[in-house]
């Protein structure tokens, strides 16, 4: 049986099968396989066979081209002009002919894809080139030359029908190199997706040992305010804030007594007195904080106005602003912002975990769809059924 004929039952055999073959989704990549191989084997006796045609067409032509170099242009009776024309020409034609049949011979080793597209590829330039050389040698030797014409345009149309013969095994092949395509990018989502799930899994667990972080932390925060340590200083805090508050009023009071807008007319005419005067009617408390010496106090003296206790509420806002350090305080507010970190990390966790979910629902969709359509190739180009 020849080669042709082999792909013709290759072809027909399937396309002439109506019961569909019913495999699972995961031996399909093994089925295109096994088609590929088939293909594979086909087109190295195809390659076989070109190689064949090319050894016959090149016997016959070496055999002609020998006859042809021994022509005598000197022995026509023609003008030496013409004569000229057609021995260079001649020689042109006979080198274009020695590469043609080089350039046949050292492209054997090439793949069968490549060398079948090759061999078409010579042939084509060989008549492209030569065309002007062998137009002006037949001007005296027309009938050899058309020998050897007849040989290469022979030798042509034969590769040429393995060639188109050969087309729908080529389109076949790509089908069903675009069909693991496919497959493949079928099988990259389903990756991606079970590295989603995995970092899920991960993140979850890392959120149960966070959440269980945190709720250790928070039973020490509920257990730090219940303490007696902790409502002691409470109330140590509130009563320096009632304190504060006290001493708040006592300075408004002696504020009033001062009489601020009276010292300033009393002091218009002294610019150094009337500029103290007026910070303190800006912000009267926090004049008094920041004066060391309390000018205030002798300017209402100088007015007849007694402010003097006001160096004493002034030590003793000193002495209540002196901040105590609590070392209860100190550890719950460490354990109170370790807390709060967990608090961002756990919904950093969450937040990822939401993030995950969606890339695996697009990687569903993806899939579904690849898959829709590999089943539909399968089944148009193998006769497959996928379960």
């Amino acid at each position: 049986m020849s080669i042709l004929s082999k792909i013709k039952e290759f072809f027909s055999s399937e396309e002439t099968e109506e019961k569909l073959e019913k495999i699972k989704f995961n031996q399909i990549s093994e089925k295109l396989e096994n088609q590929l191989n088939q293909i594979k084997e086909l087109k190295a006796r195809i390659k076989k066979e070109i190689i064949s045609e090319i050894e016959n067409f090149n016997s016959e032509i070496n055999e002609k081209k020998e006859k042809l170099s021994k022509i005598n242009i000197d022995e026509r009776k023609e003008e030496e002009r013409i004569k000229n024309i057609v021995r260079e020409n001649l020689r042109l034609y006979l080198d274009y002919l020695g590469k043609f049949l080089e350039n046949l011979k050292t492209n054997e080793n090439l793949e069968p894809e490549n060398y079948i597209a090759k061999v078409s590829q010579i042939f084509n330039n060989f008549q492209a080139n030569s065309r002007i050389a062998f137009e002006k040698a037949t001007i005296l030797i027309g009938g050899e030359l058309g020998s050897i014409k007849e040989s290469i345009n022979s030798a042509s149309k034969n590769i040429r029908k393995i060639l188109d013969d050969n087309q729908n095994l080529l389109q076949k092949e790509n089908l069903i190199k675009e069909l693991k395509k496919l497959i493949s990018i079928s099988n990259e989502f389903n990756k991606n997706k079970l590295e989603s799930e995995n970092s899920i899994s991960n993140l979850q667990s890392n959120s149960q040992v966070l959440e269980e972080k945190k709720q250790e932390l928070e039973n020490k925060i509920k257990n730090i305010k219940e303490s007696q340590e902790y409502k002691e200083m409470q109330e140590e805090k509130l009563k320096k804030d009632k304190e504060k508050n006290e001493l708040e009023r006592e300075i408004l009071k002696i504020k009033e007594k001062a009489d601020l807008k009276y010292l300033a007319k009393f002091f218009h005419n002294d610019g150094k007195k009337s500029e103290i005067i007026k910070k303190y009617l800006e912000n009267f408390q926090k004049e008094a904080d920041e004066d060391e010496t309390l000018e205030i106090i002798n300017l209402a003296k100088e007015a007849e106005r007694d402010i003097e206790s006001l160096r004493d509420i002034k030590k003793k806002f000193q002495e209540i602003r002196k901040e105590k350090s609590y070392e209860i305080q100190e550890s719950l507010e460490k354990i109170e912002k370790e807390a709060t970190r967990l608090r961002h990390e756990i919904i950093t966790c969450f937040n990822d975990i939401e993030a995950e979910k969606s890339k695996i629902n697009k990687f569903e969709e993806k899939t579904k769809e690849i898959e829709r359509e590999i089943r539909e190739k399968a089944k148009n180009l193998l006769n497959l059924e996928i379960e």
